[in-house]
């Protein structure tokens, strides 16, 4: 299958693995991921409509996270920007047995507009920076 064979092609000698669901030869989703020094990015996924169903994309996550868990290659995991004021959307990453670190900085800006940004959006502060947001006040947003 020219499938496999590009694959084999991409990661053999490279710290990179994708895992795929297959059913017979139809490819339903892939996910790509690798590791750069003690960290395994979980980057790529891909999702056929028809697998959406049967919730594949969070089972190759899980299983992604878990091959580099028993590989020991790797001492955390780095998901991609995740929203830590909403520890629902992305609490359950941290049951897979490494910690989750926050993903480096994407984009670079100058201070002021930095500090503008986090003061008006601090959510999308981080998704452009990777920088995280403070911690809310307990005196309330004015303090």
């Amino acid at each position: 299958m020219a499938y496999l064979a590009g694959v084999d092609a991409m990661v053999t000698g490279t710290r990179q693995v994708v895992l795929a669901a297959m059913d017979g030869d139809k490819l339903l989703s892939y996910h790509e991921t690798f590791a750069v020094g003690d960290t395994a990015y979980l980057s790529q996924l891909r999702v056929s409509d028809e697998a959406l169903s049967g919730h594949m994309g969070g089972l190759l996550l899980y299983e992604a996270s878990q091959f580099w868990r028993r590989s020991g290659l790797v001492k955390q995991l780095c998901t991609g920007p995740t929203t830590p004021a909403r520890p629902g959307i992305s609490g359950f990453e941290t049951r897979w047995g490494l910690p989750i670190v926050m993903m480096p900085a994407r984009n670079w800006s100058p201070r002021p507009f930095r500090a503008v940004l986090l003061a008006a959006r601090p959510v999308a502060c981080y998704r452009a920076t990777g920088l995280p947001a403070p911690e809310p006040s307990p005196q309330g947003p004015l303090s």
